[in-house]
């Protein structure tokens, strides 16, 4: 029921800009005091004759408002990615990336506006300059990936219209510009612009259609049910359940009412009135153990929550459960005990890192179970080996310095004066709990934890890998045992590998490898544009790609000067490329090895990169190698 408001108002909408923007006489936002500066140092980075006409003034107050979305978007955690927020951040910075090449820009440029937009904004938010270095380098990153993304996009976008031509049509089909936009994120007003300047035209009707039928698909696919009631029904029935009491910070077995219990197969979902089984949430997984009276038993297989009711999933080993029975409800305690070591290291890890590699490190997701933890955080590159050392010997030195782990609680207020880490996305409610580890840490967190950091016995970093732009992944494991387990197999499998290698040497020693001779060089070559160009088909006995690139290297050190060499194998099933030139051609404007292995790769429906003087490629089709690799066709491909 709707209740008429007391005060019937209108919202103007008169934010403080638009309120600058009336107070200073501007005519919009963009020209008040603040936001102009950002203009110019648009302007400046992007080398604009002043004034800048208006159908491109536009594109510059949109980058002026992207940069400082993005800079204060990656501030509080949201990293480019290619779901939820880190979508929306991601578009951002590509729409910007689009505006800036109206604007001429050919090279990433909205990084360099990190600076500007801080400083305009360091006195309300002082604690942007500590992340600039972060914040330049995730833009920068994100910048260049698209800008790879943009090269890429194009020379497929090329064969498309050569395609289209050749079929007669002056119509680039939706289809073709669906692929572009959905396998490879070219932009569907970049590949309009081109289209237009080829005399052709595009179909943005079928375009469109085909993006309906894929927010369509996502919709569908984004309706979760739960494994054994749908959402829905169980949402109206949870509504009349009372909360579940949590017991599990202080004991690991008590006795339970069944409040609900639903049947379906060999499983059962339980609410009791009162349960130490924690309900996965905070990365952390859900209890497991067992449930029992005189009449059934069940083992919990995992534990969810809900609207503070606590879910347990249970399989049935014995007889049949009832609303209105007792139950004995008890945790597997090594499994929790396991659970929680990797929960307080957690905590721990995070602590050393916003120390070790600066406070732009944030919390962007967690897995705690009982086998390891998994921690990911904002961070814009790979950690040096020295620097994952660095961490892990100071996880350790606090482990053993065996500091109380005092659980609180507080109000949201009191908790954040106190400085606690909370991080963007989380609800809390106004009571939270907070988790202090002597000075090491202070965090909002409901999970399970050590009393004592000594419990967590040692730590040790298994693996760091990159999730996306920006965003890094440590996997760890603790407790003495699982280090001494895992370092065993370790050792298993690095003498399984060394005796393959060793397998592989004598293997390769046994093969009789011969690389060409000089005179065979010489006879080889082909004149190309004034230089020479050295195609080699490599089947009769190089494989791998180390061996192409020395066969390649072994050309081009025999020629020394004016020369190209293309290197090609295959196996049953794919291409691999190398294109090779001199030291003497690295300053010739024309010419490229990276552009070079495209072009060839392309033939086989690949793809290459690398750079000047040195680029590999692949593709596949291997039966086309003899056609393609010759002296008739190659000179053909490349120009």
């Amino acid at each position: 029921m709707l209740t008429p408001l007391a005060a019937k108002n209108i919202d103007t909408g008169m934010g403080l800009e638009r309120l600058a923007c009336v107070m200073q006489g501007k005519r919009t936002n963009y020209e008040i005091d603040t936001l102009a500066k950002l203009g110019n140092s648009v302007k400046s980075i992007l080398k604009l004759k002043t004034p800048v006409p208006d159908d491109k003034i536009r594109s510059v107050y949109a980058i002026v408002d992207h940069a400082r979305a993005v800079v204060f978007s990656i501030h509080d955690g949201a990293i480019p990615s290619n779901e939820g927020r880190g979508y929306v951040i991601r578009k951002l910075i590509r729409r910007a990336v689009w505006h800036g090449r109206q604007l001429g820009a050919r090279q990433a440029f909205l990084y360099e506006l990190v600076n500007p937009v801080i400083e305009v904004m360091k006195k309300p938010y002082p604690e942007l300059k500590n992340a600039e270095k972060n914040l330049v380098l995730t833009i920068r990153s994100e910048e260049e990936r698209f800008l790879e993304t943009i090269e890429q996009g194009t020379q497929i976008l090329e064969k498309m219209i050569a395609q289209t031509k050749h079929r007669k049509s002056n119509i680039l089909s939706g289809e073709d510009i669906f692929k572009l936009y959905d396998t490879y994120g070219f932009p569907d007003e970049l590949t309009e612009m081109i289209v237009l300047k080829h005399g052709l035209h595009v179909d943005l009707e079928g375009f469109e259609k085909l993006m309906d039928e894929q927010r369509e698909r996502s919709k569908k696919g984004s309706d979760i049910s739960s494994e054994i009631f749908a959402v829905s029904d169980f949402a109206k029935k949870l509504a009349d359940i009372p909360k579940t009491k949590f017991l599990g910070y202080e004991t690991l077995s008590t006795k339970g009412k069944v409040l609900f219990a639903e049947h379906a197969g060999d499983k059962y979902l339980v609410i009791l009135d009162q349960s130490p089984f924690y309900g996965e949430g905070g990365g952390q997984v859900g209890d497991r153990g067992i449930f029992e009276n005189a009449k059934f038993k069940g083992v919990v297989i995992d534990t969810q929550k809900e609207e503070d009711r606590i879910l347990h999933y249970v399989r049935i080993e014995k007889g049949i459960l009832s609303e209105g029975d007792t139950v004995h409800a008890e945790v597997n305690r090594e499994i929790r005990d396991a659970t929680r070591r990797n929960h307080t290291a957690t905590h721990i890890l995070q602590a050393v890192l916003r120390k070790q590699l600066g406070s732009h490190v944030r919390q962007l997701g967690s897995l705690v179970n009982e086998d390891k933890l998994r921690f990911d955080f904002s961070h814009p590159k790979a950690l040096t080996q020295q620097e994952i050392k660095h961490a892990e010997n100071a996880v350790n030195e606090i482990i053993r310095s065996k500091i109380q782990v005092c659980p609180e609680e507080k109000s949201i207020e009191d908790a954040r004066k106190e400085g606690a880490l909370a991080f963007f996305g989380d609800k809390y409610g106004d009571r939270v709990r907070l988790l202090r580890i002597g000075d090491t840490s202070l965090e909002f967190c409901g999970g399970t934890h050590c009393s004592n950091v000594g419990d967590i016995q040692a730590f040790m970093i298994t693996k760091e890998t990159s999730v996306g732009a920006g965003v890094r992944r440590i996997e760890a494991i603790t407790g003495t045992d699982t280090i001494q387990n895992f370092v065993k197999q370790l050792e298993q499998s690095s003498q399984e590998q060394a005796e393959k290698l060793q397998a592989k040497k004598k293997e390769s020693e046994a093969r009789k490898v011969t690389k060409l001779s000089d005179a065979q060089i010489a006879s080889m070559k082909i004149e190309w544009k004034g230089l020479f160009l050295i195609p080699r088909i490599c089947n009769d006995y190089t494989r791998t790609i180390n061996e192409l690139r020395n066969e390649a290297d072994h050309i081009i050190n025999v020629m020394k000067e004016k020369t190209i060499a293309v290197v090609v194998t295959s196996d049953d099933k794919k291409v691999s490329i190398i294109v090779a030139l001199t030291k003497d051609l690295e300053n010739r404007e024309d010419l490229s090895a990276k552009d070079m292995v495209s072009k060839i790769a392309a033939q086989f429906e690949g793809t290459g990169g690398g750079n000047k003087l040195f680029a590999q490629g692949g593709g596949k089709n291997p039966e086309k190698i003899e056609s393609i690799i010759n002296i008739n066709k190659l000179p053909q491909i490349l120009g």
